[in-house]
Order: C-alpha cells, then sequence, then structure tokens
C-alpha cells in the first residue's frame, strides 16, 4: 500500500482512464464494467433493451478502447457508444471479471 494525501492506495488497482465519462459524468477506466441500458430499435420496428454488460478494455487491433463480451468477443469501440453507464469494475466485481477472462483466454486458445 501506499499513501497519498491520507488515502491508501493499492498498485495493482491502478488502471487507466479512457478519456469519456458515462451518462452520469463518472469517469470510465479500463477494466470498468458497463451497460448501455437503452432501447434498441431493429429493422422491423420492434425495440428491445440491451440490459448486457460488457468489459471496457484497450484493443490493439482498433487502436482504442473496446466493450467486450461475455463470450470473449468485442462489440465494438466505446467511441461507438453514446450513452453507457458504468455498474462495476473488475477489482469489485472478481467474479465477474473471472467470466470475462476466462471466454477470453478460451476464445484465444480456439483462434490458434
Amino acid at each position: 500500500y501506499y499513501s497519498l494525501d491520507g488515502f491508501e492506495v493499492i498498485p495493482e488497482t491502478f488502471t487507466v482512464w479512457t478519456g469519456k465519462n458515462d451518462k452520469n459524468m463518472k469517469a470510465v477506466f479500463a477494466g470498468d464494467f458497463v451497460k448501455f441500458g437503452s432501447e434498441i430499435d431493429e429493422v422491423d420496428g420492434s425495440k428491445w433493451k440491451d440490459e448486457s454488460v460488457y468489459l471496457v478494455h484497450w484493443n490493439d487491433e482498433l487502436g482504442g478502447y473496446a466493450l467486450g463480451m461475455e463470450n470473449g468477443e468485442d462489440c465494438g469501440g466505446l467511441e461507438d457508444v453514446p450513452e453507457f453507464e458504468v455498474v462495476g469494475n473488475v477489482f469489485d466485481n472478481p467474479e465477474l471479471a473471472e467470466k470475462f477472462y476466462t471466454a477470453w483466454i478460451d476464445r484465444k486458445k480456439a483462434e490458434k
């Protein structure tokens, strides 16, 4: 632990700000979990609400922050999403982080 102006800091929990804020003006960091929570309009006129949780992480191919899905794939860049909300992070929600990381490792193994 380190002390910074009276606050204890665990170095392993440092992460990088993405440069974006969520709909509540909360800073979004790599390792955060976000939800869109917005209605999606389908081509046939129907609507559905996306309640999925996505993991914010760096994607080298994209050259920016991406949104990882629980199946280990990315659904696009963070910059492509107009509104979302931070609902947790990998440090405070280790059980959810394990799901994402296990799926990502399995997908990488399958690609080889």
